[in-house]
């Protein structure tokens, strides 16, 4: 009787185990095509550069994939009438263990003004959406770069102390500003270089150079052996949007001439309006801003001397 009981027991337990085990396995199953299946979504589906002046580039913008499932993008391409005008890089090709990657895009404006779009396509293996778009747009303006050359007007306050005493000049002084594509600069008598950042712009000029200039100078039309120290030199300006160029100057110096000690200034802010030609300047009559400062410090040498 003990052991008819135990067989019985042990077929009702093998009758459930078989009743069990396919509800679990269906379970795992549909729980498993659940997690997964692969799934993409992106952020944002838009992206506006805003104003980008023709010939540079905008800011960058991140677009991220995120991925469920075993999700793998197969291609990424940029479609639409201004597709050559935007750019794109990600890094899709190597993405997480998810699917995860980021795209980096840009916009860079090579041809007409106006308004401009396209569209970067993204196809992954996600069964429900296998191609998902994000929607590019910005305006071209016109070029902003500051290449080329500009004739100048710059109203520059100059003070020039020794041994205590100071001569203070204002004038309006004309000059022509050269900024070149391989990055250098010149100024009537001075070079330096040049960089950009959208409509803003820095000139730096070497204060080596600078100090030697001014020592060469002032001792052809001296006589007098001076030792100049460059202290200061600020040179900034940005790209208006009628075209001009507005800015500001800031120089600052100390001066040794026969154990007498000097110093001098010189701050201007200018404008500009770019040339049609690269010898528009015309110099006869003129001081620029270079001879200024030469000439503050000439007269405080010539007034010290008598």
């Amino acid at each position: 009787m003990d052991k008819l009981r135990l067989c019985s027991a042990i077929f009702c337990i093998g009758i459930v185990m078989l009743c069990l085990f396919p509800s679990i396995s269906t379970a795992e199953a549909a729980y498993a095509a659940q997690t997964l299946s692969p799934k993409i979504s992106v952020s944002p589906k838009s992206v506006n550069f805003g104003t980008v002046g023709i010939g540079n580039t905008s800011v960058s913008k991140t677009i991220a994939i995120k991925g469920n499932g075993y999700l793998t993008v197969d291609s990424i391409t940029v479609t639409g009438v201004n597709a050559t005008e935007f750019n794109q890089t990600n890094t899709c090709a190597t993405p997480s263990s998810d699917g995860s990657c980021i795209i980096v895009a840009t916009f860079s404006p090579t041809t007409s003004v106006g308004k401009k779009s396209a569209t970067i396509l993204i196809s992954s293996n996600d069964p429900k959406h296998s191609t998902v778009s994000v929607k590019l747009s910005g305006k071209a303006a016109p070029k902003i770069d500051i290449e080329g050359t500009w004739d100048v007007k710059a109203k520059m306050k100059l003070k020039a102390s020794l041994q205590g005493h100071s001569q203070s000049m204002t004038e309006t002084v004309p000059d022509e500003f050269v900024f070149s594509n391989d990055g250098s600069f010149s100024m009537t008598d001075m070079d330096g270089t040049w960089s950009q950042n959208g409509t803003n712009f820095v000139v730096n000029l070497d204060p080596n150079s600078v100090s030697s200039y001014i020592e060469d100078n002032i001792s052809a039309e001296t006589g007098y052996d001076v030792s100049v120290d460059v202290t200061q030199i600020n040179f900034t300006g940005t790209v208006q949007k009628n075209g001009t160029i507005k800015g500001s100057f800031k120089f600052g110096a100390n001066f040794e001439v026969y154990g007498y000690h000097g110093s001098v200034s010189a701050s201007a802010t200018y404008t500009g309006t770019r040339s049609a030609t690269t010898s528009s300047f015309k110099e006869e009559g003129h001081s620029q801003l270079p001879v200024s400062i030469l000439n503050v410090i000439e007269q405080k040498l010539y007034n010290a001397v008598r």
